[in-house]
């Protein structure tokens, strides 16, 4: 078992650090045109996500790229990993109430987690997953292990798939700087939207 100590003090430490976590990455995506052209470091910082990843990666130096990608995305990992120790199933009701993942997806990765928890958190290595493995008890000696051999493998291959396609990169990077304004306006629209709506429906299912 991970020996976390489970008091409220420490219950609302790591939800506020998860919820942080969470929080950032949705600043990436609402800022995304403008932090591409201007700040691609900080974007991956904020959002390691598969698709800032693979579009920075053309953009950065290799040392920038990986510090920047690799240390964003462990950190956040290990977060989300402590966030689902400390809170338990907790952890998995959280996700579901804030449309993070559904119930059906939660159970199914939790089952998959008690079976072959390395080749899922290899396979599937995001900020949801690791919280889950937290909440299915994965030991620490399993947890950090693979998910570093996933977060090397996957930010590795984003990168060498972005310096591929360098050329299309390119231009989607020249038609955002064109349009910096207005896409980053509707960026910002779509991730508004998408929280406004993901509270409406726990409202509505609080009050069924």
């Amino acid at each position: 078992m991970n020996e976390v100590p489970d008091t409220p003090h420490s219950r609302k430490r790591w939800i506020a650090a998860f919820t942080a976590v969470m929080a950032a990455r949705g600043l990436g995506l609402a800022l995304f045109p403008v932090l591409l052209v201007e700040a691609p470091v900080v974007l991956i910082l904020l959002s390691p996500i598969l698709g800032h990843l693979v579009l920075t990666g053309a953009l950065l130096p290799a040392w920038q790229y990986f510090a920047a990608a690799l240390g964003g995305s462990i950190i956040q990992s290990i977060v989300a990993y402590r966030f689902g120790v400390v809170l338990g199933e907790r952890a998995q009701v959280w996700l579901e109430g804030r449309g993070a993942a559904t119930h059906a997806a939660t159970t199914r990765i939790l089952g998959w987690m008690k079976r072959a928890a390395p080749v899922v958190l290899i396979a599937m290595a995001g900020t949801t997953v690791c919280a889950l493995a937290g909440v299915s008890q994965v030991r620490a000696r399993v947890f950090y292990p693979a998910m570093i051999v996933a977060q090397v493998a996957w930010v590795g291959a984003c990168f060498w798939f972005g310096v591929a396609v360098t050329d299309q990169i390119e231009v989607v990077l020249s038609f955002v700087e064109l349009h910096v304004l207005e896409l980053t306006a509707v960026a910002l629209a779509l991730v508004g939207g998408s929280q406004l709506w993901k509270r409406w429906r726990q409202k509505r299912a609080a009050g069924a």
